[in-house]
């Protein structure tokens, strides 16, 4: 038996026919594609070959610069799907995107950034991925619960709506230094062996400030947070437990905050 194509990357232009890139990809599928980079930057919509949907030997999937037709024509059964990356990728309808992470219940990496759209369908329910170890949620609206189960999870977008499940798994978070104070307190809260927490400098976030290289007691620590104006004196008796110490090497940009059960990590200029 011929050796499986390990992988595939196709990124189109205005020249290409889609008529094309659809017989390149379904190709792809009949070659027991393991790896598939799709970049679709054309101003149109694509519809997605049920081949590549129901892939049996697909592994890594990254989608980036695609709006998609509905999905609800055809049956997502992408099991040996490992990675999932979406990128800049617009959907009919929410309950799309439910069904290709229904139709993935094996990822153990998800990314998603920039997610878009058109219509939202009443009642549309998303899928708990249970065996998801990573998890980078670089878009609003995308339901926490879905990724609950990690023990990675970086995220830049939170809102007053977002709803927090339990993450009982979770032992490394990272959020950008502009998302609201008590959203990152909340969110601490339902994440019970938290063990790293890192705050990255966001280009449009406030800009960091110096810290001294010195033992950091509990209100240097909410000055570096930026939670005086907000935190709540339980919230304030959860950060006095913790032992905090500072540590910067020269030539690292970063000044990392070390204590038992807790790293904060904070760009310095």
């Amino acid at each position: 038996m011929d050796q499986p194509l390990q992988r595939f990357c196709l990124s189109s232009s205005y020249l290409c026919d889609p008529v094309n890139v659809k017989a390149w990809l379904v190709a792809a599928t009949q070659h027991r594609v393991e790896h598939l980079d799709f970049d679709y930057t054309l101003d149109c919509i694509f519809d997605l070959p049920t081949a590549v949907l129901t892939c049996k030997t697909l592994v890594v999937f990254k989608l980036s610069n695609v709006h998609l037709s509905s999905l609800k024509s055809c049956s997502v059964d992408l099991r040996p799907l490992k990675i999932l990356h979406l990128n800049s990728v617009t959907f009919s309808e929410d309950r799309d995107l439910a069904e290709l992470l229904s139709g993935s219940p094996n990822l153990e990496d998800l990314e998603v950034s920039d997610l878009y759209f058109e219509s939202y369908v009443v009642g549309t329910k998303f899928t708990r991925l249970a065996k998801l170890v990573r998890a980078h949620i670089f878009t609003p609206e995308f339901p926490l619960e879905v990724v609950n189960n990690v023990q990675f999870l970086r995220i830049n977008w939170m809102d007053h709506q977002c709803l927090i499940p339990e993450f009982r798994n979770l032992t490394h978070l990272k959020f950008g230094s502009y998302i609201k104070g008590l959203l990152v307190l909340d969110l601490i809260k339902h994440c019970p062996k938290l063990q790293i927490l890192v705050i990255y400098k966001c280009s449009f976030g406030p800009t960091p400030r110096k810290i001294p290289l010195q033992m950091l007691c509990c209100s240097s620590l909410c000055d570096l947070l930026n939670v005086n104006a907000w935190v709540t004196p339980a919230t304030q008796c959860r950060i006095e437990q913790l032992n905090l110490s500072l540590s910067y090497k020269i030539g690292f940009r970063f000044a990392v905050l070390i204590c038992k059960t807790l790293v904060v990590s904070k760009l310095i200029h």
